[in-house]
């Protein structure tokens, strides 16, 4: 038969070594408070045309701060749809320098420098950017009185094909969110996805 084992002996916690143990679990905390937080995060951005190099870009603290501010003093959907355009334009200037594409000029113009790393934007990059820009306001809480929709597109003629970033409001409302038109860093155009169809953006 196996030697029984013996319980082991109960400590007795007196008043004092329990308010020993409640203090030493928030001691050590203070340090912790005062640690510097990041907060930073990254974004997959397009790079070139038809998005076929992306780049992680990590904005901090700061910028993000410079993307809040926008919305602090939102007060009904048409201004929220304002600030969504000027923020595009905000987040583009923050992104440009860091994956190269602060020289990106509006449209596809024939004479835009052509760089072996890219640089220069389509409307499948930039819908795609910016699509990627909008669900970073939606998951900070910055909007109020929209959502973010996948993109759109249109087919005017056999090639004339066109993409953009969409948003809806509480009533359903779609609104197309177009940054193709303007050079790196201009607020997007912000309009009815239905006008947008028929071209009224141009």
């Amino acid at each position: 038969m196996a030697d029984r084992l013996e319980p082991r002996r109960r400590k007795t916690l007196t008043v004092a070594k329990l308010r020993q143990r409640f203090l030493g679990l928030f001691l050590p905390l203070p340090a912790c408070v005062l640690a510097p937080v990041t907060h930073a995060y990254t974004l997959d951005t397009c790079a070139d045309y038809h998005c076929d190099i992306i780049i992680p870009v990590t904005l901090d603290d700061r910028e993000k701060q410079q993307i809040r501010q926008l919305f602090s003093d939102v007060g009904n959907p048409a201004e929220e749809r304002d600030r969504i355009a000027q923020a595009i334009g905000l987040f583009e200037r923050l992104v440009g320098p860091k994956n190269g594409t602060n020289d990106d000029l509006g449209k596809n113009p024939p004479d835009a420098p052509y760089s072996p790393l890219g640089g220069q934007l389509d409307c499948i990059s930039e819908s795609t950017n910016s699509t990627t820009y909008l669900k970073q306001l939606e998951t900070a809480g910055l909007l109020r009185w929209h959502s973010v929709d996948e993109r759109a597109v249109r087919h005017r003629w056999l090639f004339a094909v066109h993409w953009t970033a969409v948003i809806s409001d509480r009533g359903g409302m779609q609104y197309a969110v177009d940054s193709w038109y303007g050079d790196n860093g201009d607020p997007a155009i912000v309009l009815l996805l239905e006008a947008w169809y028929r071209g009224e953006e141009r």
